[in-house]
């Protein structure tokens, strides 16, 4: 049935958010460390590209998998017959900003230390 899948689509979203947003905390603190080694003659620059190159590419699969489940859900909305109720579930949602948060200037726009 066509709702069970949605259905199931959402929560194997939901769930890649989980998983990755631990991951994004683990990569976030590899940059930093990779950053203070490099700080002290213990790391290269190339470490820290790697590392933060590493957590770019984290994050967009967080947003992917975000993306999936706004899909699944607007999908299983429609088929329910509710399209219009999308809206209030995106308002009560996040926004990107929780992983890029705004940063003052001079701050490095992967992590804020």
């Amino acid at each position: 049935m066509l709702v069970d899948k949605l259905y199931s689509e959402i929560q194997n979203a939901r769930d890649n958010v989980a998983a990755l947003n631990t991951t994004i905390e683990m990569s976030r603190e590899l940059v930093r460390i990779r950053k203070k080694s490099f700080q002290e003659g213990m790391a290269t620059s190339t470490e820290v590209i790697d590392a933060e190159t590493m957590l770019s590419k984290i994050q967009i699969a967080f947003l992917m998998a975000y993306y999936q489940y706004d899909v699944s859900l607007a999908s299983l909305l429609a088929t329910c017959g509710v399209p219009e109720t999308f809206w209030q579930y995106s308002r009560a949602g996040k926004t990107e900003d929780f992983i890029f948060p705004t940063y003052e200037s001079g701050d490095s726009p992967i992590i804020k230390e």
